[in-house]
């Protein structure tokens, strides 16, 4: 082997002897001082960088392990965080479904308040007409007693039959307001029935539009002409407010106890239930089909 051979063998065991020195702040005590590598063979030398490159080699795939396990904890962490975005999703779906049954529910309480209130006004006013009715008969009674121990009878007699008549009169007003509370008690059955029956078609008419898209603007205009049909006519609606006006002036005297009892007109229940039915199906105002009440009440029944 030439001089020049063997001079660059130590000369690039020196190198590599001092560039591994650099990077270990503590050096072993097996590992070899600049002089003693100076002092070495051509062969020893060769076996010392063979095993500078061994070495090296193991370094390197220590180096490549480690970014192999950095990629994996990075993969593993963006896992975790996707698992964690999707329970909340989920948790937040959850929440949206209970505040749906909430709102269900509140309106559902809503609107039996809003019957129950109906309901108690018109019991009110048949209470006060009962009471008026019990206290013009203790009148009465009280009357046909001064009556026999008076001498102006005459007088007394027409102020009695006047008191009858008007007692007999409330009565006729109390039965007919009776009879008015049952007919409204049969339109809200008939219109909760309709309501009902409209709920089903749009739950109907939600699925079919899940299911098939390209059918949507055909189902929106069936729809549309099922609630212009069911929708209740106006004639109806005229044909219960005169006829409860008509009950209460049926009587046709001016009696002294008709301004004791205020019978306020409240908005009957066929009214906001018609409102109830357009509000429930989100569909606004438009002109509406003549149709008579009996028909579409047959087509429910």
């Amino acid at each position: 082997m030439s001089k020049s051979l063997e001079r660059k063998i130590i000369d690039i065991c020196v190198f590599l002897h001092t560039e591994l020195s650099s990077m270990q702040c503590d050096l072993d005590d097996s590992i070899l001082d600049l002089n003693e590598v100076l002092r070495l063979e051509v062969n020893q030398a060769l076996e010392l960088i063979t095993e500078n490159i061994k070495d090296l080699l193991k370094i390197k795939r220590n180096f490549m392990m480690i970014d192999e396990y950095k990629n994996y904890k990075a993969h593993e962490q963006y896992q975790k965080a996707l698992q964690k975005l999707e329970g909340e999703v989920r948790h937040h779906i959850k929440i949206e479904q209970q505040m749906k049954l909430h709102i269900d529910s509140t309106q559902a309480k809503l609107e039996e308040l809003e019957k129950n209130k109906e309901d108690l006004h018109v019991n009110n006013i048949l209470d006060a007409l009962k009471k008026e009715n019990f206290r013009l008969t203790e009148k009465v009674k009280n009357l046909e007693k001064q009556a026999d121990n008076n001498d102006d009878k005459i007088r007394y007699i027409k102020e009695l039959n006047m008191l009858k008549g008007i007692a007999q009169k409330d009565s006729q007003k109390n039965s007919e307001l009776e009879k008015t509370n049952k007919k409204l008690e049969m339109e809200v059955s008939y219109l909760q029935r309709k309501l009902d029956i409209l709920n089903r078609e749009h739950t109907n008419e939600k699925i079919g539009y899940k299911e098939n898209k390209q059918d949507t603007h055909g189902k929106k205009i069936h729809y549309e002409e099922v609630q212009d049909e069911n929708r209740a006519p106006p004639q109806l609606t005229e044909r219960c407010r005169n006829m409860s006006k008509g009950e209460l002036k049926k009587s046709g005297s001016k009696s002294p106890i008709s301004g004791r009892v205020d019978l306020k007109r409240t908005e009957s229940q066929f009214l906001s239930s018609t409102r109830g039915v357009k509000k429930s199906s989100g569909i606004p105002d438009k002109p509406r089909k003549h149709s008579h009440a009996g028909t579409n009440y047959n087509k429910v029944n």
